[in-house]
């Protein structure tokens, strides 16, 4: 475990750089043709797909295959997917949401492949592995003994438990021991008590997922039935939908002691060096191994007398050490071993993976800030991140968006930054996705503000059959004109790739502050950090327009650094106070628990955000939209629609005679003289009933009647400087 973590530090530094990087996520798929597809990710967070960037939108699909039997939900998904693809859409990713059977799977995928779609595909195989260990919860199972007798815990189904009795005054040891569930409940004799009563504390025993070299093995059994063919692109979840490693959670496992124990033995000089970090007495530390074995028991509340003692015990030598928590960090180092334990067994999952299909393995980024994305091995692994953003406006941010970047940055080498999942609709709207084409382009340029190198929306079409209602108003399906919003977007952002050179405007807040971070702490230790949680207070913060800031586990970020002034006051923070005097950045302070923003707090974020794909909607007549922008050779491209009705429209300018145009319905853009008339073919939108029937989400039986249609054929122009063209309406005749 240690050891390639030792190993990897040095390409820290130089693999944050914008610049030439020593080290690349890479690779080669061979399609089931024979052809070969080399891939690398490069510093800007995207992957080059045989030398040219792979920008993908699209998103989601669920197909009817999956779940109904026969050759209907099959012939009903060629429909969906050509109605997908004849919008423009060329990317998207299959999730099954369950393991399907590879010969079903493969229909699908041969669909895919005949309709020319670049396409991914997600792993649906939870991990398997449980693993034992003790829940450290300070609140829980925790009970005041006043008078002589058992204390009783209801078992929630649990069998065994560690117990202390400490004194309520002073926090003095009582009796320590374990405890077995009988008739649905743990009984804890405390004891002779003293006068002023005490706590009666159990740590029960529990098993938690685990990511075991079988997870590796069953999926990559199942991908050696499928046939990948040329269209091909990426793995998403390689450990089951929106994995998050456990928390508040220690191991115990004899294997997971040894890597615990090479962890501590890497980070301290020796045991009297763990033993003051751990606030321990140096004379009962004894050993690397021993303090592997140590199980926090009870830790003093805020509100009572000895908020800075704990106890913690040996699990196989049965003595209790009292713990000094104003100087301990116990708890953390035992958490960074546990997420780092799983992040090798992560990268060794993904790297079984690409042994069968040598693609990007992308993890949907959810939950909390966590080191175990954090890829450290300078070759291998996990490839890339993925948000999940909802809502829309600053919620992309909040809701995983800006954490994604900044967990993305915490490696030893580039990882793909995309969205997995993204929608701006919400379960209290009567809509289809989005109301208009301008709320939807603000909104993926907000994601690649975030760092976004590709858009995977949910979702293209989510129901397993007719009867499913459960994501009416997230499937772009139900509103097609939307799948050529999202097209055109996508043609706009290939068209000039500039905007893959800009960096997010994000500060970082180290160290983090995730929710089992003081699970074993001073009860007075104030707040510190952001969470980074997909949901809640302290995930992120605002610093101003498109700027965020975002936790970080470590200090060598390249971006402005802010801390807590705490940091610097408590001794428990010596190794984030180190890793802070290395740290070759800005360093700024600020109380940021203690703010729901930082907005105006430092200049250089206060100044007005420029979208990274600049393109460009308007109305130039009553019932014509225009969409507008620019290549990379500053060509201009412009979309001429109706909005309802045909309409006949004349295009003018002063200073030429002619433009290149594709009129609607045609494949080859002709020399249009100027002036000229044509006609914008009309769309056919018209109300439509919908039904959402998601109980779990709030939303049951609920109707609504929402506009939806096709988008109409477009009179594209393009050419050096269109401003001057103009389209107006012709005269009646």
């Amino acid at each position: 475990m240690t050891g390639d973590h030792g190993r990897c530090t040095a390409f820290a530094l130089a693999a944050l750089a914008w610049g030439e990087s020593a080290a690349f996520g890479q690779g080669a798929f061979v399609d089931r043709e024979g052809g070969r597809h080399p891939w690398r990710i490069a510093e800007s967070h995207t992957v080059i797909w045989e030398g040219e960037p792979y920008l993908p939108f699209g998103g989601m699909y669920c197909a009817r295959a999956f779940w109904q039997d026969g050759d209907a939900p099959l012939e009903r998904d060629r429909e969906l997917l050509t109605l997908i693809r004849v919008a423009g859409i060329e990317d998207l990713y299959l999730n099954p949401v369950r393991e399907v059977p590879p010969p079903r799977l493969q229909q699908v995928l041969d669909l895919l492949e005949l309709l020319d779609f670049r396409y991914g595909l997600q792993v649906c195989t939870p991990p398997q592995g449980r693993i034992t260990g003790y829940e450290i919860r300070p609140d829980r199972f925790l009970a005041r003994a006043e008078a002589p007798g058992p204390v009783a815990f209801p078992a929630e189904g649990l069998t065994s438990a560690r117990y202390v009795v400490v004194s309520e005054a002073g926090g003095d040891l009582l009796a320590s021991g374990t405890v077995a569930a009988r008739d649905g409940a743990f009984s804890v004799d405390p004891g002779p008590l003293p006068p002023e009563g005490a706590f009666v504390k159990l740590v029960p025993r529990v098993r938690a997922p685990w990511i075991e070299s079988g997870d590796a093995d069953r999926t990559a059994d199942y991908l050696r039935q499928l046939r990948l063919g040329p269209g091909f692109r990426l793995l998403v979840d390689p450990i089951g939908n929106e994995y998050a490693p456990p928390r508040f959670f220690l191991p115990t496992p004899d294997g997971w002691r040894r890597e615990f124990a090479a962890f501590l033995r890497e980070r301290y000089a020796g045991p009297e060096g763990l033993a003051g970090a751990w606030g321990l007495d140096p004379a009962e530390v004894g050993d690397f191994e021993r303090a592997a074995r140590l199980v926090p028991l009870i830790a003093g509340g805020a509100d009572g007398a000895w908020p800075e003692l704990g106890w913690a015990v040996d699990d196989g030598a049965e003595d209790a050490l009292r713990v000094d928590l104003r100087r301990s960090r116990m708890w953390w180092d035992m958490c960074e071993a546990r997420e780092v334990s799983l992040r090798t067994r992560l990268n060794a999952l993904c790297d079984a993976l690409k042994a069968v299909c040598d693609v990007p393995v992308v993890a949907k980024r959810h939950h909390e800030a966590t080191r175990v994305w954090a890829n450290d091995c300078a070759a291998g692994g996990l490839s890339g991140l993925g948000m999940e953003s909802y809502v829309g406006g600053d919620r992309l941010a909040t809701f995983n968006g800006a954490a994604t970047y900044a967990d993305v940055l915490q490696t030893a080498r580039p990882l793909w930054c995309l969205v997995t999942e993204y929608n701006g609709v919400t379960w209290t709207d009567r809509r289809i996705a989005y109301a208009s084409r301008d709320a939807m382009y603000a909104d993926l340029n907000r994601l690649l503000a975030l760092g976004a190198r590709g858009v995977f929306m949910f979702g293209l079409s989510l129901a397993g059959s007719d009867g499913d209602k459960n994501w009416t108003l997230f499937e772009l399906v139900n509103d097609p004109r939307q799948l050529e919003w999202l097209a055109t977007f996508a043609r706009a952002a290939r068209a000039d790739r500039s905007w893959l050179a800009s960096r997010p405007r994000t500060a970082f807040a180290y160290p983090p502050q995730p929710s089992d971070a003081k699970a074993f702490v001073a009860g007075n230790l104030p707040d510190w950090g952001l969470s980074g949680a997909w949901l809640g207070e302290r995930s992120v913060l605002k610093l101003g327009p498109e700027a965020w800031l975002a936790p970080v586990s470590e200090a060598d970020v390249a971006g402005p650094l802010v801390v807590s002034p705490l940091i610097r006051e408590w001794p428990c923070f010596v190794t984030e106070r180190r890793a802070l005097a290395a740290a070759e950045t800005r360093i700024l302070e600020a109380d940021i628990a203690g703010q729901t923003s930082l907005e105006g707090r430092w200049p250089e974020f206060a100044n007005v955000a420029v979208p990274p794909v600049r393109v460009s909607v308007w109305q130039p007549e009553d019932g014509v939209e225009a969409v507008a922008w620019e290549d990379a050779a500053g060509c201009d491209h412009i979309l001429l629609r109706a909005l309802g009705r045909s309409v006949r429209i004349c295009l003018a300018a002063q200073d030429r005679g002619q433009v290149e145009a594709t009129l609607p319905g045609a494949r080859q853009a002709v020399h249009l003289p100027l002036p000229a008339e044509t006609t914008l073919p009309g769309t056919d939108l018209a109300p439509r009933p919908f039904v959402v029937n998601n109980p779990a989400f709030g939303a049951e039986g609920v109707t609504f009647e929402c506009v939806v249609g096709p988008s109409p054929s477009p009179l594209e122009l393009g050419g050096a400087d269109l401003r001057s063209v103009r389209a107006t309406r012709a005269p009646q005749p």
